[in-house]
């Protein structure tokens, strides 16, 4: 008897997850922002085709493809997340128009923020493994072997990422966040 994980499967072997979904979702998002901003005129035409063009190219890059992959897992979780703190509020009786106003708040607004940039740093993370390699050798495959150019690069995101530079930019985005807070004006 087939079931959902049987047509999750076959939907995967198909390709879907590489090219389908990507496609659409590139799409969607061009298209809806050709719409609402409306670059080209109110031609529809023009935006669709525009959003077929996009799309396609987009699904061209094969590493572009999969960062999307890897990163929608993330994002919808997050999205997810967020819905289900928006209705516990809202069945606590907190009303749609506080949680609106807290997320248009500068706090609310960069706690999303953050969260999605995360994200995309370990959606990036997990499609350049390569990056990983220079900092731990042992990491890479056997037949492995980097240009001179992507050695240097993966050099400096390994000084970037390492764990002091990390732990002095967080600390100095907390310094932020803190000098941000004291000196900032009230809303009256």
């Amino acid at each position: 008897m087939a079931n959902l994980i049987d047509a999750v499967n076959i939907t995967q072997n198909l390709g879907f997850y590489a090219t389908v979904f990507p496609f659409l979702l590139i799409f969607a998002v061009t298209y809806g922002l050709l719409s609402k901003f409306k670059p080209f005129g109110e031609s529809k035409g023009v935006n669709v085709v525009i959003s077929m063009v996009m799309a396609f190219i987009f699904i061209s890059f094969t590493k572009a493809s999969l960062l999307l992959q890897n990163l929608m897992p993330f994002i919808s979780t997050f999205l997810l997340i967020l819905f289900f703190l928006i209705l516990i509020f809202m069945f606590l009786g907190v009303k749609e128009s506080a949680i609106a106003e807290f997320v248009q708040q500068p706090e609310g607004f960069w706690a999303v923020i953050g969260v999605i940039l995360l994200s995309f740093i370990i959606a990036i993370a997990v499609v350049f493994p390569e990056f990983q390699y220079t900092s731990s050798p042992e990491l890479a495959p056997a037949n492995f072997t980097q240009t001179a150019q992507e050695k240097s690069l993966a050099q400096n995101i390994a000084i970037l990422f390492h764990p002091t530079i990390l732990g002095m930019l967080i600390f100095f985005f907390i310094l932020a966040i803190g000098a941000y807070v004291i000196v900032r004006e009230k809303v009256k």
